[in-house]
Order: C-alpha cells, then structure tokens, then sequence
C-alpha cells in the first residue's frame, strides 16, 4: 500500500488540474518545516521530476518554477545535514 507522501507525489501527474494544483499546494506547505522538507527528499527522485514536467503548463509555470527552486534550495543544505 502506498504511503500518503507517496500518492502525493502520484498526484503530481494526474490529468485533473484541480488535484493537481492541490497537490502542489501540499508540497509548498511541505517546504516550510525541515520535518517537511525530510519527508519530500526521501521522494525527490520522484518528485522533482513531475515538478518539472508541470513547468510546461502555462497556467501554472510562474508558480511551478518558484517552488522547484525553492524546493531544490530547501533540500540540498537540508541532505548535507543528515
């Protein structure tokens, strides 16, 4: 069975805008606590990926592309710590 994190990161990709945007919302919140931030870089592989693949969408790019960087900058001082 699939952890919540998990189908989070599933959700990434879904066809539907609106659980997508939920989605990415989710994952903003996340940034915003090293207990967060812990948790998506177990996912990174994963999840940096369908973050990148939505930089696409024009609805969404400015938005998108703020929170990959934002989420690559979070995570790399983050990973040197553990």
């Amino acid at each position: 069975m699939a952890t919540e994190l998990e189908e989070l990161v599933g959700f990434l990709s879904s066809p539907s805008p609106k659980v997508t945007k939920a989605a990415v919302d989710i994952v903003r919140g996340l940034t915003g606590s090293d207990d967060g931030l812990k948790s998506l870089s177990i996912y990174a592989k994963t999840a940096l990926p369908s973050l990148s693949r939505l930089l696409s969408a024009k609805k969404v790019l400015f938005r998108l592309h703020y929170l990959v960087l934002e989420f690559r900058i979070k995570v790399t001082p983050f990973r040197s710590r553990l």
